[in-house]
């Protein structure tokens, strides 16, 4: 017989769109396998099928992953079978790796079993545990025959492999960790066959398996680099280990099984981390972490201690190195102790930020500051903590009469607050400041003193400002113009806080602003909705003959004068031309007439129209340009044509009885009607 070993799944090359799914990042950036790698969910399935599909249709042969088994019933037909299977994988471009080739043997090891003319045997390497397997002596050992349910957490897939895991546990994750696999437990009840090898393993004989001396000599390194590397040396642990009362029978504990402990037993802290405990030269360790005895352990805090690193980074360098119980406190008291570690202390940790009472109504608390010089001025920050309203004044100083001078002005605006708060200026713990908001039953609060973000709504309304103005520094306009810029955008944009415009929680409405011309108007339907309907609204055409209202004499007896309507001003006012002068005036002063002057209804003139069609007024409307005259069933009109053709002595005479005067000439010159320069017609 023979086994041949491949170079297993390097030897399948990707294609371009298999390659994107192994992308890995390195410390140069990221590059793609271009064969397939080791590792990958797929890979033993996909180069299984692979070699079943290059050595199909040979005889005698057989293939499990990367071995290959080859036979015959005779010398010659093994070699054929032989010389058959080399040369199809030769020309599959598949090689070989001779070390692991074994040709014309009588007996081989395939997997996990003996093959030779007498059949197939489990191979007695694998049983050797078994049948070597030592009979429990103890209660505890009798029990750790039972399936283990910690190794679902220890080992399972879906968590990395534990930091302080025992050195054996160690070595089977990272020889787990090239598989794809999941850990169940099942109850006791329900096994019929109990792990109880994987608790009483038989010592390795690691000079016969090089691949499991890697792992073992790997995790014995690491564990003695540990110990090795503590000022105290290993020797001396293990005899103070050995001398300490506890740890001693922690140790025993370790190699023989751990019994039941009470809660308030010494060797509570360590029976809860028993799964992560070994023994490495005569020392106990916590996965890499070397357990100290008491003996040493102001020793080591004295180590660890030497360059002053401070509480947290003296834990993160002890918890690489060493581990007693209620390490972290004694590294606590260590440096709390330290003298020269208080003298250098920072500042404590900021507290939150604690906003305080939100008012229920604006103008309730406010907020004061100074800044500057800013912008070679001083302005005065007044802050309302409801609304998040903002003022700034202009201050020509700062000092207590100006600030109460602002604030009075302000007061006389909004009215008084409930509270206001400021800092420690001198302006504002002044006997004079303190008097006047007594006075005016405002209570006076004061920030911690050197501590301005105690007087946090201020701070940040001055920075707000500050930085609005900075922004705009480089824009055309005086102070005040950016000032009042500022002061409406901040006041119509709403606040991070309260998702709401200041104006409107401080004023109960929205300020306008050049950005609400862009809005459709409803005014218009409103208006049109509130408007009297056509019926019942007298109305007017330019043109018309009307008598209007003439207040020259007594305005509180007015007469009535005869006119002409010259323009329609608006729905309801008109402008109306009586002897030479030209008057507004409304619906209300106005009246329908006839062409003798006698007042009457739209209805009646309309019907009059139909007896003297050819009537005409006695006097020609004044042309306007750019109009157009509309005619109306209302009232008789006037035809510009006609009035420019009738002859001044057709006129009717007027006497001095007749109130009404008529110019003839135009009150203003007449300018030259020219058609507008349109930009398309001058391309």
């Amino acid at each position: 017989m023979v086994v041949i070993r491949t170079e297993s799944d390097q030897q399948v090359l990707l294609d371009e769109e298999s390659r994107k799914l192994v992308t890995i990042t390195t410390h140069r950036g990221l590059y793609r396998y271009t064969r397939l790698p080791f590792g990958v969910a797929a890979a033993p399935a996909i180069f299984q099928r692979t070699m079943d599909q290059v050595l199909q249709g040979i005889e005698g042969v057989r293939c499990i992953l990367d071995d290959i088994l080859i036979t015959g019933k005779s010398d010659a037909e093994h070699r054929h079978n032989l010389d058959t299977t080399l040369q199809r994988l030769e020309d599959f471009g598949i090689r070989l790796k001779k070390t692991k080739c074994f040709f014309m043997r009588d007996e081989v090891e395939y997997f996990a079993f003996k093959v030779n003319k007498d059949g197939i045997h489990p191979s007695p390497r694998k049983v050797e545990a078994i049948l070597k397997m030592v009979d429990p002596q103890t209660k505890r050992e009798l029990q750790s025959w039972l399936d283990h349910k910690p190794l679902t957490t220890i080992l399972g897939p879906k968590k990395g492999i534990p930091v302080f895991a025992a050195s054996r546990l160690q070595r089977w994750a990272i020889q787990l960790s090239a598989y794809q696999f999941d850990i169940k437990f099942r109850t006791t009840d329900k096994s019929g066959n109990a792990d109880a090898l994987s608790r009483f393993p038989l010592k390795e004989d690691i000079s016969s398996n090089r691949d499991d001396y890697v792992f073992y000599e790997e995790a014995e390194l690491v564990n003695k680099m540990q110990v090795n590397n503590l000022t105290v040396t290993a020797s001396r642990i293990a005899a103070a280990t050995k001398a300490d009362p506890i740890r001693s029978r922690v140790m025993e504990f370790t190699r023989s099984g751990w019994p039941n402990v009470h809660s308030k037993d010494d060797l509570q802290p360590y029976h809860r981390i028993r799964e992560e405990l070994t023994i490495e030269e005569g020392c106990l360790l916590r996965g890499i972490r070397v357990i100290i005895p008491e003996r040493y352990q102001t020793d080591i805090l004295d180590e660890l201690h030497s360059n002053h690193p401070g509480i947290v980074r003296m834990k993160s360098l002890a918890r690489l190195h060493a581990w007693w119980p209620n390490m972290d406190v004694d590294i606590e008291r260590k440096v709390s102790a330290c003298e020269a570690c208080r003298k250098v202390l920072p500042n404590a940790p900021k507290s939150p930020a604690n906003p305080g009472r939100w008012p229920s109504a604006p103008w309730s608390r406010i907020h004061i500051d100074f800044a500057g010089p800013f912008m070679d001025e001083m302005y005065m920050i007044v802050a309302d903590a409801h609304s998040k309203w903002l003022d700034v004044i202009r201050m020509s100083s700062t000092t207590t009469t100006s600030s109460i001078n602002a604030l009075r002005y302000l007061f006389a605006s909004y009215g008084l607050p409930k509270e206001l708060v400021s800092d420690n200026g001198p302006q504002f713990t002044a006997a004079e400041f303190t008097t006047f908001l007594k006075e005016n039953g405002v209570r006076h609060i004061l920030s911690a003193t050197y501590h301005p973000s105690s007087n946090g709504e201020a701070e940040r309304a001055v920075r707000t400002f500050k930085q609005a103005m900075k922004s705009m520094a480089w824009e055309g306009g005086t102070l005040n113009q950016k000032l009042a810029s500022f002061l409406l955008s901040y006041r119509t944009t709403p606040h991070s806080l309260t998702k709401t415009i200041p104006s409107e929680l401080f004023l109960g409405r929205k300020l306008r602003t050049r950005l609400d011309v862009m809005r459709p108007d409803l005014s218009g339907n409103i208006q049109q909705k509130t408007t009297p309907t056509v019926s019942k609204t007298r109305y007017f055409e330019v043109g018309d003959i009307v008598i209007t209202r003439d207040y020259r004499g007594n305005p509180r007896k007015p007469t009535w004068s005869k006119g002409i309507v010259l323009r329609k001003l608006g729905p309801l006012t008109y402008t109306i031309q009586v002897d030479n002068l030209t008057w507004k005036r409304h619906v209300d002063q106005m009246r329908a007439c006839d062409v003798n002057c006698n007042m009457a209804t739209p209805e009646q003139i309309v019907s009059d129209m139909h007896h003297y069609p050819d009537c005409l007024p006695v006097f020609p409307p004044i042309p306007f340009v750019g109009t157009e005259r509309v005619s109306s069933p209302s009232s008789p009109k006037t035809k510009p044509s006609e009035v420019a053709s009738t002859p001044q002595t057709s006129s009717v005479p007027i006497t001095r009885a007749d109130p009404v005067t008529i110019a003839t000439s135009d009150r203003y010159p007449r300018r030259e009607v020219m058609k507008p320069s349109r930009l398309i017609e001058n391309c």
